[in-house]
């Protein structure tokens, strides 16, 4: 009895460092700036890495809002600036945002999901462009940005959300369970030639 449980035990340390390694991949962000009305006509997403580009991307992006507010100091020796921007949508309702940023096989992966309308209810005739900007470590690596989600609407099965695991989640798992399954396999055959 006492092997069983060192066994599990084994395995359970084993699973629960592979989803540790998995979580160490995780890149911190802060948002700058999040709205629903800016000057961007077509979906965007970008990676701005100088003062510049950033400065082209702000005006760009507060062009709809009258007097534009300052732009955000960014020390971009160390930060990069990461846009993911909706385009134009027919009316209020509809919202973007970036919900990790991780560190996958040599690159940086951006998950995005989009918000629209829930379905039946009555919502404003305004036409938005939604948009998030945030800040984060700087890297030269390239950049991937996963096809976004979109939220569920009610009575609406074709905007059901991906609910599939993300590969980097998918392969420690798996190795995780195979790791714990030769344990026990082993144990089994140990008590089996004690007998």
């Amino acid at each position: 009895m006492n092997h069983q449980v060192r066994t599990l035990s084994i395995g359970l340390i084993l699973i629960l460092a592979l989803m540790q390694t998995v979580h160490a991949n995780s890149i911190p962000f802060q948002i700058i700036a999040q709205g629903t009305q800016s000057g961007f006509q077509t979906p965007e997403n970008l990676v701005v890495r100088d003062n510049n580009t950033f400065g082209a991307l702000w005006a760009n992006l507060t062009s709809d809002n009258g007097a534009p507010p300052s732009l955000p100091q960014i020390n971009f020796t160390t930060n990069m600036v990461i846009a993911a921007i909706m385009g134009l949508e027919p009316s209020c309702g509809y919202s973007i945002n970036i919900t990790s940023i991780t560190n996958q096989t040599g690159n940086i992966v951006v998950n995005i999901t989009k918000t629209t309308p829930q379905l039946g209810i009555e919502r404003c005739m305004t036409q938005t462009s939604p948009y998030i900007i945030v800040e984060t470590s700087r890297s030269n690596q390239a950049t991937v940005f996963q096809k976004p989600a979109t939220n569920p609407q009610p009575g609406n099965p074709s905007q059901a959300p991906n609910t599939a695991l993300p590969p980097l989640l998918i392969i420690p798992m798996l190795a995780a369970i195979v790791g714990t399954i030769a344990i026990l396999q082993g144990s089994k055959r140990s008590r089996l030639n004690h007998s």
